[in-house]
C-alpha cells in the first residue's frame, strides 16, 4: 500500500472514531439527563411519602440500607 492511501485510511479511521466519539458523549448527556430526572421524582416521591407518614423517612433508611446489603454486601 503506498503512502498517499494509507494517509486517505488513517485520516478515514479517525474521522470515524471522532464520530463514534460525538456519539457516544451524546449518548452519556442523555443518560445523565435521565438520572437526573429520576433523582428528582425520587426526591419529590419522597417528600410526598414524608409528608403523609411521619416515619415514612426513618423506615426508608433502614429498609434502604437492609436492602443494600442483601442485594450487594461489598456496598458502602
Amino acid at each position: 500500500m503506498n503512502e498517499v492511501a494509507l494517509q486517505k485510511q488513517i485520516e478515514e479511521l479517525t474521522r470515524e472514531f471522532r464520530l463514534s466519539g460525538g456519539a457516544v458523549k451524546d449518548d452519556l448527556v442523555e443518560l445523565q439527563a435521565a438520572i437526573d430526572r429520576l433523582e428528582l421524582e425520587v426526591a419529590a416521591m419522597k417528600t410526598f411519602l414524608t409528608s403523609k407518614y411521619s416515619d415514612f423517612d426513618e423506615k426508608f433508611e433502614r429498609i434502604l440500607r437492609r436492602t443494600k446489603t442483601e442485594e450487594n454486601p461489598e456496598w458502602e
